[in-house]
């Protein structure tokens, strides 16, 4: 896909908003690449939908900002709300969660450490020089990028994206994540998930906003092909399958703990027709899986009183 991406002043891929609001009801998008809208243009992204979707069908003006940051773990997207994202005053906060990426983002990402059962701040450390030079040179010069794609498509022997689609899967804790055992990692990945989502529920009430999770499937859960071709890669295909678990085990942490959610996994599922809603070399939606998503969002939240 090709697409074009703009920022605002403050780093959002969104036209510009004031922190003060007017007689509008704010929904505020946090998340990753799936809440930026990775791989469609920025009106084709969720969050815009949704906004797009309120405005036409409901008598409330509705501003729906886009906070997503591709690459960002819970931790990032806690730490934003704290930060940034109340400055806006929203009513409504969405949590856009993959269970496939943000597990694996949540265990590696150092920002909040876990200490008897509870998150810590840690030290915000040093960027080193080379990471300033490398980001530099990316963002600045085609032809660093150029020679950086052809170095990678030499060392996969001239397949680069099916290279690319093994990458995708090293975040899945290699395959594990679908089925029934779980190894230590991932159990540590779950406990600090968590917190993370218990955190950003409290913090976001305590601005007086809504706080809704989002759980946005992996396409190995919608489309039992591509979960087979995973499988496949991993050597796993024997094992015993427990496709669902994060879906599960995500909804009852957050019924136990008053979380409002949405589980679009079972719709998608029922109208996927050979991975209907993802790309075909990628994890991440297509412009049907971000519609989709918007207007399941979005008839929810009406029929939830969220939005009236």
């Amino acid at each position: 896909f090709q697409t074009k991406v703009m920022t605002n002043s403050k780093g959002l891929r969104d036209m510009e908003f004031a922190y003060e609001k007017s007689d509008t009801i704010r929904i505020a998008a946090i998340g990753d690449s799936f809440a930026f809208g990775y791989g469609v243009e920025a009106d084709e992204s969720y969050p815009k939908i949704i906004g797009t979707i309120l405005n036409n069908k409901t008598n409330s003006k509705v501003e729906a900002i886009n906070f997503g940051v591709p690459g960002y773990s819970n931790d990032n997207s806690l730490l934003q709300l704290l930060v940034e994202v109340k400055k806006y005053n929203p009513d409504i906060v969405i949590l856009g969660f993959n269970g496939q990426t943000d597990l694996h983002n949540n265990l590696v990402s150092k920002i909040y450490l876990v200490k008897d059962n509870k998150l810590i701040k840690n030290e915000v450390p040093k960027i080193t020089f080379s990471l300033k030079l490398r980001n530099f040179l990316s963002s600045k010069s085609h032809l660093y990028n150029l020679v950086n794609f052809i170095i990678e498509n030499y060392k996969s022997g001239g397949n680069f994206y099916n290279s690319l689609d093994k990458v995708q899967y090293a975040v899945d804790f290699g395959g594990i994540i679908y089925v029934k055992k779980n190894p230590p990692e991932l159990e540590k990945a779950f406990q600090k998930t968590e917190l993370l989502i218990k955190s950003m529920k409290d913090s976001s009430e305590s601005i007086g906003a809504d706080f809704v999770l989002l759980i946005i499937p992996s396409k190995e859960q919608v489309d039992k092909g591509k979960l087979m071709h995973r499988l496949k890669l991993s050597g796993l295909q024997g094992e015993e399958l427990d496709v669902d678990k994060i879906q599960r085990r995500i909804i009852n942490f957050s019924m136990k703990n008053d979380i409002k959610y949405i589980d679009i996994l079972p719709e998608l599922r029922k109208r996927n027709i050979n991975s209907t809603f993802y790309f075909e070399i990628d994890g991440h939606l297509n412009k049907n899986g971000y519609r989709a998503t918007a207007e399941f969002v979005a008839d929810w939240l009406v029929k939830n009183h969220l939005v009236k």
